[in-house]
């Protein structure tokens, strides 16, 4: 399939797009199209979920304790990694097109390939003490900024297919992915119970593969065959930055309560709760999923001009559209419980139901995200992403250290709350008021 796929024309499928554009009205092909990408990014971003019946019987709360920090570290990684180049290659594609990113295309994976190599000098340098401090292994702590950059090439790939409308072969790397990553774990956790650890060497194994496939594909599709050109750096720096503020943000309102949780509470609390917050967040999965069907919407929308119009109806059908499932992921939680996870995380169930509130309004807060991308807008990025880190933090602290697992689950949903008045104000322009141009 994949020779298949290299021999290919390199002239994407055209015409249908504008089919999608809620002001011409959606046509039942198009609605197919996107309810496939929407299908396998769900599939693609639900794994953690779908896997949680045999971890949660197979691993201890503290295990999961582990596992969780292990996740949230990974996170925290890859955002500093990744330096805004999945944003910035998805906009540039409508930008500027395929022919152009084939010439840029190692300009962009220059700076999160030098980052990932500092960080594995930090690891060399530091290892011992960091391990000391966080009782992490040091081998986990070696396989994080691989497993980073294996995943920002997936990444890429999956947005190069998105974008070209290559449906077979998204599915064939999604599907792979996941299959790969299920047969790892019986083999890891199951057969030889390596536990907690045995869950990171699947991701390892499956994220590994799975990036060297990817650079196969860019190199067969000469976005490998170019020069590094340090005015596009320059360009992608300038951009990262404001981005990597932005990403750092996110993880002050999304991660940073499991490393508190974890530093008040212990391991144990922390698997507890970050297994409440997994099952909490399915609704983001679903919106990130729903993404993939929108932004080539949006962004072509854009490029071609026409601005509020289009993003008021899509704004309006996607907010709708994360409202019914909210509420419906709130009612089905206790039985997700109840039929699939082992009775000692079932604390966590009145933890889940308060974080879905907050998952709710991280979703409009990431489409209102994606028009600022799209813009580049570094003042508008930085300022949002200051004061939300700073909410972050505060909120967090205060409200873990002095109320609990219950704490950490109401300060994440008026962080949202905070989050989501923010973007709205610089963003209101674009999605609200109509024959509005950008400025």
């Amino acid at each position: 399939m994949l020779k298949s796929y290299i021999k290919q024309s390199d002239k994407t499928k055209v015409g249908g797009i504008k089919k999608l554009l809620p002001i011409s009205g959606i046509s039942l092909a198009a609605y197919k199209a996107g309810f496939f990408y929407v299908f396998l990014s769900f599939l693609n971003k639900s794994l953690a979920v779908i896997l949680l019946p045999i971890l949660t019987h197979k691993l201890s709360t503290e295990d999961f304790g582990y596992l969780t920090i292990f996740s949230n570290t990974l996170i925290v990684l890859q955002s500093i990694l990744y330096f805004g180049v999945v944003q910035s290659f998805s906009a540039d594609y409508f930008k500027e097109g395929k022919a152009a990113l084939e010439k840029t295309f190692l300009s962009y994976l220059f700076v999160p390939f030098t980052v990932a190599a500092l960080l594995l000098l930090a690891i060399f340098t530091m290892g011992g003490y960091i391990t000391a401090k966080t009782g992490f292994p040091y081998q986990v702590l070696l396989l994080i900024p691989l497993i980073a950059l294996s995943n920002l090439l997936y990444e890429l790939l999956l947005a190069l297919f998105r974008n070209e409308k290559r449906e077979k072969f998204f599915a064939a790397i999604t599907l792979g992915r996941t299959i790969a990553e299920i047969s790892l774990v019986f083999i890891f956790v199951i057969w030889l119970q390596k536990n907690w650890w045995g869950r990171v060497h699947s991701i390892f194994y499956a994220y590994l593969l799975l990036g060297l496939i990817s650079l196969y594909i860019f190199r067969k599709r000469n976005f490998l065959n170019n020069r590094i050109q340090p005015q596009v750096i320059k360009k992608e720096l300038l951009f990262g930055t404001s981005v990597l503020i932005t990403q750092i943000s996110f993880l002050a309102i999304s991660s940073f309560d499991k490393f508190f949780v974890n530093f008040f509470y212990g391991e144990s609390n922390t698997g507890i709760y970050g297994l409440a917050f997994t099952i909490a967040t399915i609704n983001t999965m679903v919106s990130g999923a729903l993404m993939q069907f929108f932004i080539p919407v949006m962004y072509e929308a854009l490029a071609s001009g026409n601005k509020t119009k289009q993003l008021n109806k899509i704004f309006s059908k996607y907010a709708g559209l994360m409202l019914c499932i909210s509420i419906l992921q709130a009612l089905l939680i206790p039985l997700f419980y109840k039929l699939f996870i082992d009775d000692k995380f079932h604390e966590g169930i009145k933890y889940s139901l308060i974080i879905t509130i907050s998952s709710f309004l991280w979703s409009l807060s990431y489409f209102c995200f994606q028009v600022l991308y799209y813009y580049k807008s570094k003042r508008k990025l930085i300022i949002t992403s200051t004061a939300l880190f700073l909410t972050g933090l505060i909120v967090n602290y205060i409200f873990i250290k002095e109320f609990y697992l219950t704490g950490a689950a109401i300060g994440a949903c008026v962080i949202h709350l905070i989050v989501l008045g923010f973007l709205l104000a610089f963003t209101r322009q674009q999605i609200f008021r109509k024959n509005q141009s950008y400025a």
